[in-house]
């Protein structure tokens, strides 16, 4: 198998922290977003919408979407845990919150980036606009995130999944772009340095807001 990755990108980061932790080894080819590789006419041919990561099977066959990839494979690599639940109350539960992050936070962090951020002007028609509504969403997503901690030190089970994952890359993706979680949510500070101590959080590094 091999990997279609740039190592700046958010879902790429998702998807080695899921491979460190399941024990997985795929090959690495480099995908250069800022050289627009991504738009090549090959790569197209890999993943339509010009992303990654995407996964090359041994037969050809690619997968793209971060979470897609790694429910693949969970599911035919034998892993001997489940980032995604093992009862089907538990991968509702990882689904829920995966879903929560991704959509309240990851998002809206990202596109943030892309509006606010010099190193997106030249890839991006830059809006104000808009980069004050992710600001505005990423803001009223924090008391969820906060109050979704409340009974459990992780976020959808009694145990690391996937949607701590997700939330890890989001949190710290919004923080690069001057929107860390505010100093009273003591529950998601004490989460993040819980999943920052994790061996597979090392893989990409955003750097540290506090």
């Amino acid at each position: 198998m091999r990997m279609y990755v740039d190592s700046a990108a958010p879902n790429v980061r998702r998807v080695k922290m899921f491979l460190v932790e399941q024990r997985i080894s795929v090959s690495f080819a480099k995908v250069d977003l800022a050289s627009g590789n991504q738009l090549e006419p090959e790569f197209l041919l890999r993943n339509p919408v010009g992303q990654v990561p995407v996964l090359e099977l041994a037969d050809g066959t690619c997968l793209a979407e971060s979470v897609t990839i790694c429910r693949y494979l969970e599911q035919c690599q034998g892993c001997p845990k489940s980032l995604f639940g093992d009862s089907p109350l538990e991968v509702a539960r990882v689904d829920m919150w995966q879903r929560r992050v991704e959509q309240g936070l990851l998002l809206p962090a990202i596109a943030l980036g892309h509006h606010s951020a010099p190193l997106f002007r030249k890839r991006v028609q830059q809006c104000q606009e808009v980069a004050a509504l992710q600001r505005a969403r990423i803001r009223s997503f924090w008391p969820v995130l906060e109050h979704g901690l409340s009974e459990r030190c992780y976020l959808a089970l009694e145990r690391f999944s996937y949607a701590d994952i997700t939330g890890l890359c989001a949190v710290e993706v919004a923080a690069l772009f001057h929107e860390p979680p505010p100093p009273d949510m003591k529950r998601i500070l004490a989460w993040h340095e819980l999943l920052s101590a994790r061996p597979s959080a090392s893989v990409m590094r955003y750097g540290r807001w506090r």
